[in-house]
This record gives C-alpha cells, structure tokens and sequence, in this order.
C-alpha cells in the first residue's frame, strides 16, 4: 500500500492548489496504486501524529512540502521525531 501525504497550510487552506500530487501519483502508478491521499497544515505535532499514524497502515509513505528553509517547514523534523532519530545534515547534498 502507498498512500501520499502533501504538507503545509497553504495546500490545506486551499490558498495553492498541491501541484506535487499528481506528480506523486504518477510515479508510483506503474508499480502501485496511491490508496490514500491526505493533507496536513504545518504544525510539528499534526505532521509527527499523521505520519507514527499511516506508517502502521502502508508500506510506503511519500511526503511532499515543508521541505525548505522557512520556518514553518517541518517535515523533516517531524520524520525524524516519528521515526524516533535525529536529524542529520547531509553535507553532499547541502552543497
């Protein structure tokens, strides 16, 4: 099971349409079907919550969103605190 997540208020809000998903659903329809799609604002905690939550129901969770350097981007702490790890600069792809 593959189910897609996309973060941040402004998809939530419905201030920006999510562009990013039928790029998500496209790729993985060659080998799966996305079973469940689901949108969550920026809070930490939502975000943390959502994934602990759909990691017990799918195989393969993506995310997309919350990825930059703004301060409400999340998503990457919030992987790391579900999956109990610390994050970790990766120094190759921050240059």
């Amino acid at each position: 099971k593959v189910e897609i997540i996309s973060t941040g208020d402004e998809v939530l809000t419905g201030f920006i349409t999510d562009t990013n998903y039928p790029g998500f659903a496209g790729a993985v329809k060659s080998r799966h079907t996305a079973t469940l799609r689901h949108t969550v604002g920026d809070n930490l905690s939502d975000i943390e919550n959502l994934l602990k939550e759909r990691s017990r129901h799918c195989d393969l969770l993506l995310v997309n969103g919350g990825l930059g350097p703004t301060s409400d981007d999340n998503t990457t702490e919030a992987a790391a605190r579900a999956a109990g790890v610390k994050q970790a600069l990766n120094e190759y792809w921050y240059k």
